[in-house]
C-alpha cells in the first residue's frame, strides 16, 4: 500500500476530504440558520413594541419573513368578517323562514336577515313601500310569527320601523327564529 507524505493512505485521506465537506456544507447551513433567527428575533420584538390594532386601525400588521432566497412581507392584519345579506318572505306560522333570497324580490320580501357566520343572524322588517303593502296584507300571518307589534297595529303604516332585532338561527335551508324582533308602525 501507498503512502502520502504524512503517513496516510488514499483511502483515509479521502475520508478525510469527504468529512472537510460535509463539515463545511454544516457550518454554512448553521451559518443560514442563524441569521434567520436572528431576523425572526428582531421581527418578534418589533410586534412587542407596535400598538394593538385597536390603537391603529387603518394601518394593519405587516411582518417580513426572511428565507434564504427571499424577503416576503405577510400582511396580519385580522379582518373582519363581511356579513351576508338575505331577503326573506312571509314566515311559516311556526317562525321559520324558508323562502330565503339573495336578492330582494319586489312584492315578496318582508324581511332582512343579516349574518357574518352563516349559522347566527339578526332580522328587520323592511321599511320599503312594496314590503309595508305586502305585510300588512296579514299582520297576523306575516308579521305576528316573528314579531311583536307594539302600540297600535291597526293603522294603516306608512313606516314599520324596528325598534329591536330579532334573531335567528340556520336549521338547514332554512332561519328558525329564536327572538322576535319588536316593531311598530307610523
Amino acid at each position: 500500500m501507498f503512502q502520502n507524505i504524512f503517513g496516510k493512505n488514499e483511502e483515509e485521506t479521502e475520508d478525510m476530504q469527504q468529512s472537510n465537506e460535509l463539515i463545511d456544507k454544516l457550518l454554512h447551513r448553521i451559518s443560514s440558520l442563524e441569521k434567520r433567527v436572528g431576523s425572526l428575533e428582531q421581527q418578534v420584538e418589533m410586534l412587542k413594541t407596535q400598538p394593538t390594532t385597536d390603537e391603529q386601525p387603518d394601518e394593519g400588521i405587516k411582518m417580513d419573513v426572511v428565507t434564504e432566497t427571499d424577503t416576503i412581507t405577510i400582511d396580519m392584519t385580522p379582518r373582519e368578517p363581511q356579513p351576508t345579506l338575505y331577503y326573506m318572505s312571509a314566515p311559516e306560522l311556526d317562525g321559520t323562514f324558508s323562502r330565503v333570497a339573495l336578492q330582494e324580490q319586489a312584492g315578496k320580501t318582508i324581511f332582512q336577515l343579516t349574518t357574518t357566520d352563516g349559522q347566527h343572524g339578526t332580522f328587520i322588517v323592511m321599511d320599503t313601500p312594496d314590503a309595508i303593502a305586502t305585510a300588512v296584507i296579514s299582520i297576523s300571518q306575516f308579521l305576528k310569527p316573528v314579531c311583536r307589534v307594539a302600540g297600535d297595529s291597526s293603522i294603516y303604516p306608512n313606516h314599520i320601523l324596528t325598534d329591536e332585532e330579532g334573531l335567528a338561527v340556520r336549521e338547514g335551508n332554512s332561519w328558525k327564529v329564536t327572538q322576535k324582533a319588536i316593531i311598530h308602525f307610523e
